[in-house]
This record gives structure tokens, sequence and C-alpha cells, in this order.
């Protein structure tokens, strides 16, 4: 059994409305709801969905570039320390001062949301993140050799002497020439440049990368090949991908498993394999009622789907897919389907699936 290399609990993120100036509401943006995954060592995870729907944020929070307003996330970690941890939580109702020290302790220790700041620096190096944009995230003035090794310089991991040798390495491993080293990022085009985010990633020698949408701007010839490239450094170096995208056909090439959100829950999630045969809920047979398939016959009806998506602020009690749903019913008014296996290894959020 591979080792899990992330795991997420319940993740969530509310924002409160601005209303003028620094002035805020009591109403909250509902942008992600108790949010759960887990990643294993050397596989890929894709987080599908339409825009809006809290990948990004999702993605984010395990960065702690956004802060959580809920939620654990345990990386790097044995699930014999975790389990530790979780049987220790159930003292912090007790009114036992030192219990609750020890707990707190060994939650500095486990707990990736409550890690200090020097422990947080030194465990972020090994989580890295390849933005959308492959023009906006590199810096213009930059040669392609600081882009790569800045981190490496900065964390003290390589002297200034080495910097040239490191970046050639890593810009022979995403497959760019040597003489990119002292070009700068307009002198490249839109694929060339995500190679060279790819390679300031891989610099660090991360366990675990996120995969923003790294594809969705390039020409479809070039997604090709940087998603070809994205596989083979897994194989090579070992690395663990959470890959976000909203195109299914992209995420179903790369991924080991899915899990597929809408207005900031996840509402399946399985095996890659399985979910492109026999997708269960309703919204992701709507979005694979998108996907071309070429001789062959979809296991699921087409769905006429209509209604508006509902609104995160006022969060409604039931199902969020109901306004939009050809096969509601009252029940799924009255509260959210939690997500449940329906079958081996394959989970679903949905009362009306069996």
């Amino acid at each position: 059994m591979r080792k899990k290399i992330l795991i997420a609990e319940n993740l969530t993120k509310h924002y409160p409305v601005k209303m003028s100036g620094l002035t805020f509401s009591k109403e909250l943006v509902h942008a992600v709801n108790e949010v759960s995954f887990s990643i294993e060592e050397k596989q890929t995870l894709g987080l599908v969905g339409e825009s809006g729907c809290g990948k990004t944020t999702t993605a984010r929070m395990l960065l702690r570039v956004i802060e959580p307003t809920a939620g654990q996330l345990y990386f790097d970690q044995s699930e014999e320390k975790i389990n530790t941890l979780k049987s220790h939580s159930y003292h912090t109702n007790m009114e036992n001062n030192s219990l609750k020290k020890d707990f707190a302790s060994q939650k500095k220790e486990i707990d990736f949301f409550s890690y200090p700041n020097n422990k947080l620096t030194k465990e972020r190096l090994k989580m890295q993140y390849i933005f959308q944009d492959p023009y906006l995230s590199l810096n213009p003035k930059m040669q392609i050799r600081d882009i790569i090794t800045e981190s490496l310089i900065e964390h003290h991991l390589i002297t200034k002497g080495q910097k040239d040798q490191t970046a050639k390495k890593y810009l022979d491993i995403v497959g760019l020439p040597q003489t990119a080293l002292f070009k700068y990022p307009h002198e490249f085009s839109g694929g060339q440049r995500q190679r060279i985010n790819i390679a300031r990633a891989i610099a660090c020698q991360p366990h675990f990368i996120i995969c923003d949408e790294p594809v969705s701007s390039l020409d479809v010839s070039i997604q090709s090949q940087i998603l070809n490239l994205l596989i083979d450094i897994q194989k090579e170096l070992g690395v663990s991908y959470l890959f976000i995208a909203h195109n299914l056909a992209v995420v179903f090439y790369i991924s080991d498993w899915i899990a597929v959100m809408y207005t900031g829950k996840i509402v399946e999630y399985g095996p890659a394999k399985k979910l492109y045969q026999k997708p269960l809920h309703p919204y992701t047979q709507l979005l694979m009622s998108v996907v071309p398939k070429i001789g062959e016959k979809k296991d699921y009806p087409s769905l006429n789907i209509r209604g508006e998506i509902p609104s995160l602020i006022d969060y409604p009690k039931g199902c969020t897919f109901y306004n939009r749903c050809p096969i509601r019913q009252k029940a799924c008014l009255n509260s959210f389907p939690s997500l449940k296996e329906v079958e081996p290894d394959h989970q679903c959020a949905c009362f009306l699936v069996k």
C-alpha cells in the first residue's frame, strides 16, 4: 500500500462580504465547505469543476497562501502519528491543562495548519505550485537561471557559484537548451515558459506539486507535450500532483483519482477510470456529456440541464445542485447529501444514487 503524502480533512474557507471601505457585513461567501481528500505518493489527484467552484481556493489553502477557516491538513506524516493526534483531541474537552498543552504541542508538529513560521518555511519547500498563466508567473526582469534558482539560493540550498550548473540540470529535464540560461521570459513561447515554470517548481526537489490549470492557456498541440512532461517527471522524481482543471479530457489523461467539485463541495470522488466509464452524480454526468467520445456509447443519459448556480452567500441548506438537477426530489431541499461510498472506492454525494 502506498503512503499518503497529503491528507486534507474538512477544509473550509468563508470570506466576509465587503460593504464599503473597511466595513464588512455579517454575511459570508462560502467558498469551500468541508472538503476532504488524500493523495498518495507518486500519484495524481485531479480536481475538476466549473470556474468559481473553489478549486484554486482549495489549492492555496494547502500551501497556506490563504489561511483556512477550519480544517486539518497532514503533509508527509505517518498515519500512526495522525491517529495518535486524533485520539488525543478527545481530551481537549476535559478540564485538564496538561493534556491540552500536550495536544497543542503535538498539533504544532503534525497539523500543517498549526505549524509555527520556522517549521512552515522549511516544510513548504517540499510543496510547489505551477501557475496557470505562463506569462504573468515569470518575472520579466530576471534571467532564466535566476528564476529557476532564486528560491534555492534564498534558502541556502546552493551557493551563487552553483547557480548556472543547477539551472542547466533542470532545463535539461524539462527539454530546454542550455542557451536559455541568460535569456529573459519574453524571448520564449507560452509552452516554453510553462516548461520554465515546471523547472522552477522541481528545482526544490518537492514531494508534492500543485498544477493549477497549467495547460488551459496553451494550444492543444502544446498541451499534450506539457502533460507528457509532467507524467515523465512524476515517474523520474516520484512527485505527487494535485492537478486542477475544468477540462475533463485533460484531467482523465493525467490523473489516477478524480474529485469533482461543485459550489465549494466535493460531489463525486473515485478512480479516474471508474469516473470516466460510469459517472454517478448528475453534475459529473453533465461535465462528461460535453467530452467527445469517438466510436463509444455513453453509459449515462444525455442531460438537459437548466437553472442557475446557487448563491454562495445565501447558501442553501439542501443539495446545491437542486436548481439544475433533472432527477431532483423534494427531499433534496432539506439537507446536503454526504459523500458516501456507493461502489468500491467510488464515492458520491447524491440521495438518488444507490
